[in-house]
């Protein structure tokens, strides 16, 4: 038996389970949404914390700013 660990697009979740069903795979469907952090992330979020809500910036400006200055 051979084992395939594979990502498959959330759009195509449905096609993907369909065709393993046709070719009569066992499979075991997982999500993965797990993110490390590195020690240096760390520290730097918990410096944040003391941080008035006045220095936080909206993300929608943000995001605007960036699209402006990257033309995109």
């Amino acid at each position: 038996m051979t084992i395939f660990n594979v990502a498959i697009p959330d759009n195509k979740t449905s096609f993907f389970l369909q065709f393993l069903e046709l070719l009569g795979v066992e499979y075991k469907k997982e999500k993965e949404d797990v993110y490390e952090l590195s020690e240096q992330q760390k520290k730097n979020l918990d410096n944040q914390e003391d941080l008035p809500l006045s220095e936080y910036q909206d993300n929608d400006e943000f995001l605007s700013e960036l699209k402006k200055e990257y033309d995109l």
